[in-house]
């Protein structure tokens, strides 16, 4: 258990030093996720018309 806490605390660290070195691409990446999200909660491709 010892050895996965030490990976997660080791990736969190990776993801707040690659959001201080490029904040520019992390709000990217965040605002198409995002984006992604919202089209999956939108029906899209449903038949609810015909």
């Amino acid at each position: 258990m010892a050895v996965q806490a030490h990976y997660i605390l080791l990736k969190r660290d990776r993801l707040l030093e690659a959001l201080k070195l490029y904040p520019e691409q992390m709000m990217t990446w965040s605002r198409r996720q995002w984006l992604t999200e919202a089209q999956d909660s939108t029906g899209i491709g449903t038949d609810e018309g015909s």
